[in-house]
């Protein structure tokens, strides 16, 4: 909540600054006088990155009120696809922060919703660690009814996460989840490409050489082990059959 007080505080402080900026050209215009465009179009640059910045701090406050003050901010010119040196983008720090209403508005505004960080994870890997372990199941489900991608790094996809963090929730959201189909494709052929694809996932061994089962063996997460048998995918075929039914 402080932070969000503060944030209100900064808004008034750049409103009036703005304001009186815009009296100054006016006045100049008045006057018959040239207004520097290159000194004008630096100050435009300066207070869409002082935007910017603030939406990028705010996105991970875990207050729903945050997402009035981005909402307002990106109307004002500030970008919701910005990103720190990690390569960490706003949709990255909401859905860690389990903050939906603020992940909604910045994907509303076309965040991208598969960027990947420096090390390659997408904000769907950020919903399989979020810090509210009661909220991953949703934010997952989510993103993934937004277009997120499950398989798009198979070489550290989502469900390998959720699979090391011994996270059977989690796993739960993103094998019974159903992706956007491509234009025209109906839901038996989608989830028939589905289940193709978590075939594959299944069966990959990682680096060490281990599957998502015997990975889930090795560190005794006996559940998860039943759910990544590849020899029994055939159990979510209902589950994202109704998926797509209930999300054509």
């Amino acid at each position: 909540m402080q932070k969000v007080a503060l944030c209100m505080l900064s808004v008034l402080m750049h409103n009036s600054i703005y304001s009186m900026e815009n009296e100054a050209k006016r006045v100049c215009r008045r006057n018959n006088t040239q207004v520097d465009l290159s000194a004008a179009q630096r100050a435009e640059r300066q207070r869409k990155q002082w935007l910017t910045n603030n939406l990028f701090e705010l996105s991970a406050s875990t207050e729903e009120l945050a997402s009035l003050f981005i909402k307002d901010y990106i109307r004002q010119g500030a970008d919701p696809n910005w990103c720190d040196h990690n390569g960490v983008s706003p949709l990255h720090r909401s859905i860690e922060a389990g903050n939906l209403p603020v992940a909604h508005v910045l994907i509303s505004a076309r965040a991208r919703i598969d960027k990947l960080t420096n090390d390659r994870l997408t904000p769907l890997h950020s919903a399989v660690r979020a810090t509210s372990p009661l909220k991953r199941g949703g934010l997952i489900r989510y993103l993934i009814a937004c277009g997120a991608q499950k398989w798009q790094t198979p070489e550290y996809s989502p469900l390998r996460l959720a699979v090391e963090r011994g996270d059977y929730m989690a796993c739960i959201a993103l094998l019974s989840s159903l992706s956007v189909p491509a234009f025209q494709t109906t839901v038996e052929a989608h989830v028939a490409e589905e289940l193709h694809k978590l075939k594959i996932e299944l069966t990959l061994p990682d680096e060490n050489g281990l599957t998502l089962q015997q990975l889930a063996l090795d560190r005794g997460f006996q559940a998860i082990a039943h759910l990544v048998d590849p020899n029994k995918i055939g159990q979510f075929r209902d589950a994202l059959l109704e998926a797509g039914t209930e999300n054509p």
